[in-house]
């Protein structure tokens, strides 16, 4: 018995030494370590880190950034504290650039403190950390220091004036052994260099192992710069004839120098925007040349933006144009305006539209193309109520239809597209007549009809009510093809008549031609499978276009509107005066929001 009751004791005592680790385990980090993953933007590859006693340490490559990252790390502790706040592994974000001491607490609050040390590899340290031009080493060319900007390979300063570019000292630290230009050592704040082009900067470290970055400097806005000089600075009072002057463009990298020259000849265009204050215009080179990376061509227009306050819906048209996949949509570009030494604003230079190769790429008809087999095509038009051509007819319901190519058109080619039109018009009119003599689809291109509609649509154009700057064309053997898509400065919101103002309600499906498509079933099923094909990705994902637009003009756009002070103030035919550019930009996006989920909605009730 005495024995039995020995081990029963002894037994005893074991379940409670037991017991007693189980409440007091000890307070240990056993793994500690930077995941790839969880540290995309930063690392590579996953960092593993030493423990040794209360020492972490661990070796990341030269010039990671150590101020925000994510540690993984497994312990015995209840919790762990940096700074008194609570860590969870792979999820709280520290500043690794000093030490920081991981304080691990155990279940009977008895504590163990670790340092975790993390150091950037310096044999293979090869960046560049800060570039700048300082006022006091460039006084000729500089009012104040121009801090650059670095991402990835790439440092990019932009000037906030017009200056030249080319005798630039800069000031930079590098993490390197040497930097060099063009096998030239650079030496910080001393080396002068020609910055008039991009320059590439070669950073040596230790280890003799290289990194290369891209340095571009941009004058004013960070836009490319048009500067226009007209003969004897004569003014550009004239829609209809053209003067003469000299152009030069800088920043268009596109042609290895940074500048383009030419003489032109320039006059005014547009129909309500030639009568507001800041005037749109239209240029024509003396040669062909491929401006900012565009296609060559002699003729291109500016496209003002003065009452769209956004700057942007003109390119932002263009952009879904693009994603619905129209066969031609123009190109352009964001740029500063001067003429005559006067700075006008921030314009968007586009591809003018006409038949050629990389435009509307249609048979050129010349007067003597008469013959059957050549006189279907090609022919260039325009709805347009003002008939500002030579050539124009009406069809039968009234539409006013302007010939934009052939500039020289022959009776008998004036009388085919007049025909064929009218054919076309007639087919429309006749969906669901049973006496219907042919249908709609032998005269038009049914794919570029139901994309021209969308991208209008979707925005609520108000001049695509088949009024004007509605284009279509017919190229030799094809049918009539709607498009390209032309003029949104008062689309997307921008107006305050005809209700399209308002996100909600069809417009064009009550204009004509697209109202009577409307009647055909199959139509409207195009329609809406074309719709559901290109919103989840293309449609959608316009948000981040109009993000990353806005922030490319963000210099522009306090330049222009210091010129044209109109964001506190009515511009026709604004429906809303937001106060600052920031919120005309959320407008447009609040209102296409809202129009994509009202049409989205509608269209999921169709049968």
């Amino acid at each position: 018995m005495e024995r039995q009751v020995r081990v029963f004791i002894w037994l005893l005592l074991i379940f409670i030494s037991c017991k007693k680790e189980e409440e007091n385990p000890v307070a240990e980090i056993s793994k500690f370590q930077f995941e790839a993953q969880k540290n995309a933007r930063v690392l590579q590859k996953n960092i593993d880190f030493k423990i040794e006693g209360n020492s972490i340490e661990a070796t990341v490559p030269a010039g990671t950034n150590l101020t925000n990252l994510i540690a993984t790390f497994s312990t015995t502790g209840k919790q762990v504290r940096v700074n008194n706040i609570i860590q969870e592994s792979g999820i709280t974000i520290n500043d690794f650039s000093k030490p920081l001491n991981y304080v691990v607490e155990a279940a009977d609050g008895s504590k163990r403190t670790y340092q975790v040390f993390v150091n950037p590899d310096s044999e293979g340290a090869k960046d560049i950390v800060s570039f700048k031009f300082e006022e006091k080493n460039n006084p000729a060319q500089l009012l104040e220091d121009v801090v650059s900007q670095i991402e990835d390979n790439k440092i990019v300063a932009i000037i906030p004036y017009t200056s030249g570019h080319k005798n630039l000292i800069a000031t930079f630290t590098t993490t390197g052994k040497t930097v060099k230009v063009a096998d030239m050592v650079q030496e910080s704040g001393v080396t002068v260099n020609d910055f008039s082009q991009p320059l590439k900067y070669v950073v040596e470290a230790e280890d003799g192992t290289q990194k290369e970055y891209l340095v571009e400097i941009h004058s004013f806005t960070g836009l490319p710069i048009i500067y226009i000089n007209t003969e004897n600075r004569a003014g550009i009072t004239s829609k209809d004839d053209y003067i003469k002057a000299q152009m030069k463009l800088e920043g268009d990298h596109s042609n290895g120098s940074g500048t383009f020259n030419s003489a032109i000849e320039i006059r005014g265009r547009g129909n309500t925007t030639w009568l507001m204050p800041k005037k749109p215009f239209k240029i024509k080179l003396a040669e062909k040349a491929a401006l900012l990376g565009m296609p060559a061509d002699k003729e291109w227009s500016l496209l003002a933006n003065f009452s769209d306050k956004s700057l942007m819906r003109n390119a932002v048209a263009f952009e879904l144009s693009r994603r619905f996949g129209l066969p031609y949509t123009p190109r352009s570009r964001f740029v500063e305006v001067f003429i005559n030494g006067e700075y006008l604003g921030n314009y968007l230079l586009t591809e003018h539209l006409k038949v050629a190769k990389d435009r509307v790429n249609i048979q050129e008809l010349k007067p003597t193309d008469n013959a059957e087999d050549v006189i279907t095509g090609g022919y260039f038009l325009e709805v347009d109520a003002r008939l500002d051509e030579d050539y124009w007819f009406h069809t039968q319901n009234n539409i006013p239809i302007t010939i934009k190519s052939p500039d020289d058109i022959s009776p008998q080619q004036l009388s085919y597209i007049k025909n064929y039109v009218q054919a076309a018009e007639s087919a429309i009119y006749s969906i669901g007549s049973s006496e219907a003599k042919s249908t709609y689809e032998q005269y038009i291109d049914t794919e570029s009809f139901v994309n021209w509609y969308l991208v209008n649509e979707l925005l609520k154009n108000n001049d695509a009510a088949f009024h004007s700057s509605v284009y279509l064309y017919k190229d030799r053997g094809g049918k009539l093809t709607l498009g390209p898509v032309w003029d949104f400065d008062i689309a997307l919101g921008n107006i305050n008549y005809n209700g399209n103002e308002s996100p909600q309600g069809w417009w064009l499906q009550n204009s004509p031609w697209i109202g009577q498509l409307f009647q055909d079933p199959a139509f409207r099923t195009k329609v809406k499978e074309r719709w559901r094909e290109v919103k989840q990705k293309d449609i959608n994902s316009l948000f981040t276009y109009i993000n990353s637009t806005a922030v490319q003009l963000k210099y522009s756009q306090k330049e222009n509107f210091e010129k044209w002070n109109i964001l506190d103030t009515y511009a026709w035919p604004n429906i809303v005066v937001m106060g600052s550019y920031e919120n005309e930009v959320q407008y447009l996006k609040d209102w296409l929001s809202t129009r994509i989920n009202w049409m989205d909605t509608e269209m999921n009730t169709w049968q």
